[in-house]
């Protein structure tokens, strides 16, 4: 993506991915922006919530909009249905703290929308069963209390609103009243962390005395530094435990004390101030109607201007700030009046430019075709039409130089088309261009030049694309046309390599790269194969691609050399990805874009200090992870605007990485890549059976299998995974049990379609990953059963056996009556028989072939079951979640007929150890057990833990293959509490889960027992 705008085009150097949470200055900031182009309802968003599902409300000027990341869900308002939204303009929205309702205010009262159900329930002015109405039609503000008391504050009063009995009770503004709220005009209702009910109106700031059913006021005395400056009170909110923060519409921000009534702080700010938002941190945001958006540091009391800036598409595009709000995943959305929606991702790697507005300070946007960062931290960037540039100093007032040809001067640089910089161990700066080599002369800001004219034909100095130099400090030059050049100051020309038709001394004379690596070989990419130079015959070994030989270069077009810090060798070309050497170096392995890598033409390589390769592809940036084989890929919604990569890198001292860009240079910090540890909450937006919608939400509410009859066997799933940091990055894998054999990776395919299923028992399971591959194993389960048709089901196979019984007893009225009973029992056997195979196979459906304990099945059924009935009784719902520690080694150690043997004794040991019956003890996969506990306190369930990790070292199963000890041992993850009916089964699951991959990481052979975001705390 090319940036827009005036000014943009002179961009200088660098991009930051920033060594901890991206700081929120003004100059790091970038805003996303998503509008009614990208299906938001309109560009008018006046209020932000996020459901407990992960699902974002937008409440606009047109609609009501759910959004999962990828598309909008629009709600609006039907004329003729009056179960729907009662108006399109949404004034305010507010997510009820216990039940799961958003409460919406719009301009034709308040309507509350079931967030299991989705169905509206309208409360308006005009009519209600009970005769009750609302003060005024249009809501500005709803909050609920503590005693589940709903209060709306409106254009014209506020309003109490009983939930339980429907009565509606308003209060006004009376002169003769002291104790009625101050104006009638109500902008802000807010529920401090005392349950006390603040009320901020045109009149000043009321709290609410509910034992007096009567309200106290705090006035506005403009010019008295004590109490308020105005009495337009926009905004409340609160960043401790006692003060609040009261947003004025004219008279700035103020910090009161609830308790004397004084002003402790005040914010001084010309703009009208709209909203306030607190932030975990503890700082401030404040929006603005015009003046953009603010934040107020609490650690320096310094204040941060984010001014409208729509002529830059990374700068917040609209000065009316109408709505704010923070996501789970720490995202921020900034809702406008006029300009949809502004994203802020304070964990997107700020790759932007930092633009100098002086020109002398600017780097043209020409090609970059090398960088190099001297000895004495200088940094020299050879341009592809502007020369040689030179950058020293403090970046924020750099010391530039930039070199071009002068025809009238012969010691300036001899071409503005520069290749390859370089500093040889002499301190010395070497520049090859189109027209030859110059040194450069630091005493006199000049060049001197190297002519190599006389190896060419035309007299004419050769094309350089590259230079090294050697361990004698000797030097080669890679050429355009004419091989390779090796060459001595003192001697001059000492030999030039090149091809020729049956006598190739080099494998083509065009050359894109050399290296030499740590072992002093010396390597030359060129347009024809990979050259190998042998310091003892003096002669050139090469590589080519073979296209019968797998194992061969992948592509004969080599662009890059690079060696890792374990000395191995990687070739990087122009179509074949890039390759791995083998030590012997006779062979290559090779990664593509079918492993992930963002393209096949590979411009430049880098490591960074976590022994991960970044990869600089002409289309974008890999990262290969040397020691897990994985690459992750960056791109323009991690923040690189560069439509295209060149081949120029270097690190420099701190690890940094820098590469060439048609954008300029782009420089990372590789420290921290995986920004982003929390996975997504999964949900499903839609399900259609044979092409219609089913409302799925009750039954995967309450874990039920979903039913259908023989013909509804065409399914189709949408699903959500609701992490909104980079959301199109998020992607997707799933299975449906019964069917599916293994997990069908789709990507950031957020959809399945399954047809022409077979009668019988399935579970359709999805999981989710975030931006940055973290997975949210738990993921989402829906249990569905097909029936049979009823020529396949025991009632009907019964009704046919009994008419085939029938006719046999009319037909053989003749035979005699021992003949009958024959029959008769043959019948009887058949179906004795017939019961007992359904019963094995009945036992088979919930049975572990291996272990004999309970499967997986078994354990989903139980969950949901004892689920709902500890949630019923109040009950602890306990799950251990066992994993055989390195088992993956016990099996190369010892085969896998001996791990079968030893997870059957580890299966024995675990049901030995459960005494009750009802403790589910099953195989949950592979090498994982479970056991699901009722009404198990949190004591017992420790010492089950403790007494199952002891049964296990005391037997002594061999196990030479852990690097842990010389018998198996096992890890436990512990998750016990009495749940809540507003969770779901699955959060049991994933918190075992969680601490199970705690005792993994504290060294296994352990349990852990999950509690919550703190540490989780380590038994062994």
């Amino acid at each position: 993506m090319t940036k827009k705008g005036t000014g943009i085009r002179n961009i200088i150097l660098f991009f930051f991915l920033l060594l901890t949470a991206l700081p929120l200055s003004a100059a790091s900031l970038i805003f996303d922006h998503i509008t009614q182009k990208d299906g938001l309802a309109n560009n008018s968003v006046s209020s932000i919530v996020q459901d407990h599902r992960g699902y974002l409300w937008f409440g606009t000027q047109n609609g009501l909009c759910r959004y999962d990341g990828k598309s909008f869900l629009i709600y609006e308002h039907d004329p003729f249905d009056k179960t729907s939204l009662p108006h399109n303009l949404i004034q305010t929205l507010y997510l009820d703290p216990v039940e799961p309702f958003l409460w919406i205010g719009t301009y034709e009262g308040i309507s509350r929308f079931n967030l299991e159900t989705n169905e509206f329930f309208n409360f308006g002015i005009y009519s209600m069963d009970d005769g009750e109405v609302l003060s005024n039609e249009v809501v500005t503000s709803i909050v609920r209390d503590g005693d589940g008391i709903l209060w709306a504050g409106t254009l014209d009063g506020l309003n109490r609103i009983d939930l339980d009995s429907g009565e509606i009770r308003s209060y006004y503004h009376n002169d003769l009243e002291g104790g009625s709220i101050l104006h009638n005009t109500i902008r802000s209702l807010f529920i401090d962390n005392r349950d006390r009910l603040w009320i901020g109106s045109y009149g000043g700031l009321d709290i609410y005395l509910p034992d007096e059913d009567r309200f106290g006021h705090f006035r506005a005395d403009p010019g008295n530094p004590d109490s308020l400056q105005s009495p337009f009170v926009m905004a409340v909110t609160q960043t401790d435990d006692f003060n609040l923060w009261v947003g004025t519409w004219d008279g700035g921000v103020s910090l009161l004390d609830p308790g004397s009534g004084l002003i402790l702080e005040h914010l001084d700010l010309e703009g009208h101030i709209y909203l306030l938002s607190p932030d975990p941190s503890g700082d401030l945001w404040i929006g603005t109607w015009g003046d953009g958006l603010y934040r107020w540091s609490s650690s320096d009391s310094s204040m941060t201007h984010y001014p409208a800036e729509p002529e830059d598409p990374y700068k917040l595009n609209h000065g009316i700030v109408y709505s704010f709000f923070r996501d789970t995943g720490g995202v921020y959305w900034i809702g406008t009046n006029g300009e949809g929606i502004n994203k802020l991702n304070p964990l997107k790697k700020d790759f932007r430019f930092i633009h100098y507005e002086e020109e002398r300070l600017s780097l043209p946007d020409d090609r970059i075709k090398d960088i190099l960062i001297d000895s004495q931290n200088r940094y020299w960037v050879a341009t592809y039409g502007n020369g040689l540039w030179r950058f020293e100093g403090d970046p924020e007032n750099w010391t530039v130089k930039n070199w071009l040809p002068d025809e009238e001067n012969p010691w300036t640089l001899s071409n503005a088309n520069v290749t390859d910089v370089i500093e040889d161990s002499r301190g010395r700066i070497w520049v090859a261009t189109l027209s030859g080599i110059d040194r450069y002369i630091p005493e006199t800001n000049d060049f001197d030049h190297i002519s190599l004219a006389k190896i060419n034909t035309t007299d004419d100095e050769p094309i350089i694309y590259a230079i090294t130099e050697d361990i004698d400090n000797t030097f080669w030059f890679g050429t355009y046309s004419l091989g390779v050049v090796h060459w001595s100051e003192d001697q001059g020309i000492l030999d030039v390599y090149g091809y020729k038709p049956g006598d190739a001394e080099l494998s083509n004379n065009l050359v894109f790269c050399q290296f030499l690596d740590s072992h002093n070989n010396l390597w030359i990419g060129t347009n024809q194969g990979l050259n190998l130079y042998d310091r003892e015959t003096k002669k050139f070994k090469f590589f080519y691609h073979d296209r019968e030989d797998r194992k061969s270069l992948s592509n004969n077009v080599v662009t890059s050399v690079f060696e890792d810090s374990g000395g191995r060798i990687w070739v990087g070309t122009s179509g074949g990805g890039v390759n791995l050497l083998n030590e012997k170096k006779t062979e290559f392995s090779y990664y593509s874009r079918k492993d992930g890598l963002f393209s096949n033409q590979v411009q430049a390589i880098q490591e960074d200090s976590q022994r991960r390769l970044w990869i600089s592809t002409i289309s974008g940036i890999s990262i290969l992870n040397l020691d897990e084989g994985t690459i992750l890929s960056i791109d323009e919604s991690d923040g690189i605007v560069a439509e295209q990569m060149f081949r120029s890198s270097t690190i420099d001292r701190n690890g940094l990485i820098y590469f060439g860009s048609s954008e300029g240079i782009l420089r990372f910090n590789s420290a921290i890549l995986y920004d982003n540890p929390h996975p997504p909450a999964l949900w499903m937006n839609k399900m259609e059976i044979m092409g219609e919608p089913f409302d799925f939400n009750d039954a995967l509410q309450k874990g039920e299998t979903i039913k259908l009859n023989w013909k509804e066997n065409f399914l189709s799933f949408e699903f959500a995974a609701l992490d909104f940091t980079s959301p199109g990055q998020n992607q997707f894998r799933y299975k449906m049990d019964g069917l599916d054999k293994e997990w069908v990776a789709s990507g950031t395919r957020n959809y399945a379609v399954y047809q022409n299923l077979s009668p019988g028992s399935y579970v359709f399971r999805v999981q989710g990953s975030n931006n940055d591959g973290i997975w949210s194993e738990s993921g989402l389960a829906v249990p569905i059963y097909i029936k049979a048709p009823p020529w396949k089901q025991r009632w009907f196979i019964a009704l046919y056996v009994l008419a085939a019984v029938m006719a046999i007893i009319l037909t053989s009225n003749i035979r005699a009556n021992v003949l009958l009973k024959n029959k008769l029992n043959v019948v009887e056997s058949s179906r004795n028989n017939l019961q007992v195979l359904n019963d094995k196979l009945e036992q088979l459906a919930w049975k572990d072939g291996l272990t004999g304990l309970s499967n997986r099945r078994f354990f989903d059924l139980s969950l949901n079951n004892i689920w709902h009935l500890a949630v019923r009784e109040k009950k602890y719902i306990s799950l251990l979640m066992i994993d055989v520690d390195h088992f993956k080694a016990y099996n190369d150690f010892y085969g896998h007929q001996s791990g079968d043997l030893a997870l059957k004794k580890a299966a024995s040991l675990i049901r030995g150890v459960m005494k009750r019956d009802t403790d589910a003890v099953c195989r949950y996969g592979g090498e994982e057990f479970t056991v699901l506990l009722f009404d198990t306190d949190p004591k017992e369930c420790i010492s089950l833990c403790e007494t199952l990790l002891k049964e296990v070292r005391d037997v002594r199963i061999p196990h030479e293959g852990s690097p842990l000890a010389p018998y198996l041992t096992l890890s436990i993850g512990l998750s016990v509490f009495i749940p809540g009916f507003e969770q779901l089964p699955e959060i049991l699951v994933e918190r075992a889960d969680d601490a199970l991959y705690e005792a993994k990481n504290l060294g296994r052979d352990r349990f852990v027992v999950y509690r919550g975001n703190k540490n989780k705390g380590q038994n062994s």
